[in-house]
């Protein structure tokens, strides 16, 4: 049985999570509208493409984005209150490859909208356009790129108090925690325990707080490093634990381009581009096959599930 401090902390932590996912993904969105044409959507003062502001964070052209490179992003920008520390903990999570840094296709479970599937197509299906390193995005670009991760690092900031917190209350264990909380839930006809949507919507309604369907999609899916609906005892626990950094030298000292493993964006053409050039698989053993614009419009989009996650928050003990 759990404390009532602990069961206060993994509240905090749950609604502390809805609560920045949903801006998180509010801002992707607001950023994806940015240059759509058609009517439909927002019209703003320049475009967002992916890619471009891939190149425009990597000045050196290095192929991947290091802590750095989103510090010295943020210092230009006028964001003086973020720290290398607030730039290393969004590279960590991000990292499928657990390598440092962030590749292409890193970066973008970072920047594109996971709920909006009409938004996620357009923006992957817009012109690349090259930026020098020395010259800049739009302002307005520019800025809600910044915003973008700033977001994320307040979400990172204020869950890594939470779960330092939780991790030093007296009586406290994961194993508890899961448990606990599985038990406002379901087990499913193998008898295989797991956190979802109902487990997660009983326990906080029990405990005073009616939470929405939407922030239990933003919930789950920062929790959910699988993407089978559903948080597994070894992704719950991952989450709920204080990360620990590397120094810093580590991220710069990162492999370059020519590692076989990692995105190749160099095949850059004038008549269409595609990236990675061949289909490539995650930590997790997942295709991450990407097919852009081309002549014809293209023939594949993102996945249906861009899920938010890193390896770092994997299933460490699965086969």
């Amino acid at each position: 049985m759990l404390s009532e401090d602990s069961i206060e902390n993994l509240k905090s932590f749950f609604i502390a999570t809805a609560d920045h996912e949903l801006a998180i993904e509010k801002q992707r969105q607001y950023l994806a509208r940015l240059g759509c044409t058609d009517g439909s959507q927002e019209v703003a003062d320049g475009e967002f493409e992916p890619y471009a502001t891939f190149v425009r964070l990597d000045r050196e052209n290095k192929g991947y984005l290091s802590p750095k490179d989103f510090y010295n992003f943020m210092q230009e920008n006028g964001f003086d209150h973020v720290t290398m520390k607030d730039c290393q903990y969004l590279v960590k999570y991000f990292d499928s490859d657990e390598d440092g840094v962030l590749n292409y296709t890193d970066y973008m479970q970072l920047v594109i909208t996971c709920d909006d599937t009409y938004l996620r197509a357009v923006v992957t299906q817009r012109d690349p356009y090259g930026v020098n390193p020395d010259e800049y995005l739009s302002p307005i670009l520019e800025r809600e790129l910044a915003i973008l991760f700033e977001k994320e690092f307040a979400y990172h900031r204020e869950i890594s108090i939470i779960c330092s917190r939780t991790k030093e209350t007296p009586g406290f264990s994961y194993d508890k925690a899961f448990i606990e909380i599985c038990n406002y839930g379901y087990s499913d006809e193998d008898g295989y325990e797991s956190i979802d949507h109902t487990s997660i919507d009983n326990f906080l309604r029990k405990n005073g707080f009616a939470s929405t369907e939407e922030e239990l999609t933003a919930i789950v899916r920062r929790i959910d490093v699988s993407a089978d609906g559903r948080c597994s005892y070894n992704e719950f626990e991952e989450s709920l634990k204080p990360v620990v950094l590397d120094e810093p030298s580590e991220y710069e000292s990162a492999p370059k381009l020519s590692n076989p493993s990692r995105v190749k964006i160099e095949n850059l053409r004038a008549g269409g581009y595609m990236f990675p050039a061949e289909t490539s698989h995650d930590s997790r053993g997942k295709e991450s096959t990407y097919a852009f614009k081309d002549s014809n419009f293209s023939k594949k989009y993102l996945p249906e599930e861009l899920p938010i996650s890193s390896s770092y928050y994997k299933n460490r003990f699965s086969d």
